[in-house]
């Protein structure tokens, strides 16, 4: 009797695999970040310059997953995407006379190419309608530091492969068989500081965080046709 219960567990398992879908999806949103502890120094002025506020601002996010089915609804999905972070910062600078200083406005924006990895799982299934969470490890190449002309900011400041870590939990709207309609909003946090140094001893570390909303297209790419797909002509 056992010998059968395993049996018929094993077929229906190896049946739901068989029919699980591998998906591909694309998403674009906007996310306003901040960072945990302020202020945090990361200009150089030659007359002098300290800042007085730094606050959350908002920027582009964008990103490609590849989710390959391991079954039971759950998926590990792979990835890259592009997004910005930073702050708006006001401050006080001097204009190059003895104490005269003038206030300032800046918005401080840092360019990154994210790669994900994690697991994702389809926890509650309608006929229309999906919801997902996925979990992901988010290691980011500093693709641009806010370096100007003057090299007010300097490259040296920051870690080159910093990581964070990014909640998400989409919304999937089946449009047809093949297609569904995602919204996801999503929290990102950093696993540390994305500055390896700091200009002044009283500067804080910049340990960004984020929140923010993506929409997308889902691509669903059964199991079966990948495997159709990779099969030599005849």
């Amino acid at each position: 009797m056992k010998k059968k219960i395993l049996f018929l567990f094993l077929f229906f398992s190896s049946s739901a695999l068989c029919q699980n879908s591998n998906r591909i999806s694309i998403n674009y949103g906007r996310c306003r970040t901040d960072f945990y502890s302020k202020l945090f120094y990361n200009k150089v002025c030659i007359d002098g310059c300290y800042p007085t506020n730094q606050d959350a601002k908002t920027f582009y996010d964008f990103n490609i997953f590849y989710e390959k089915s391991i079954g039971a609804d759950f998926f590990i999905p792979i990835g890259f995407g592009f997004n910005q972070k930073g702050f708006s910062e006001r401050g006080m600078e001097s204009d190059g006379t003895a104490n005269n200083w003038v206030p300032y406005t800046e918005t401080f924006s840092y360019g990154f190419i994210s790669f994900y990895l994690g697991l994702s799982y389809d926890i509650i299934m309608f006929k229309k309608l999906t919801i997902n969470i996925k979990q992901l490890v988010d290691v980011e190449y500093a693709s641009a530091h806010g370096i100007d002309n003057n090299n007010n900011y300097p490259q040296v400041l920051y870690k080159s492969w910093p990581a964070s870590i990014r909640s998400i939990l989409s919304l999937e709207y089946r449009i047809s068989k093949k297609i569904e309609f995602q919204l996801s909003p999503f929290y990102q946090t950093a696993l540390s500081a994305y500055n390896k140094t700091k200009l002044f001893s009283e500067s804080s570390d910049w340990q960004p965080y984020g929140y923010g909303m993506n929409i997308g297209i889902l691509l669903n790419i059964p199991s079966g046709e990948l495997a159709k797909s990779s099969r030599p002509k005849k």
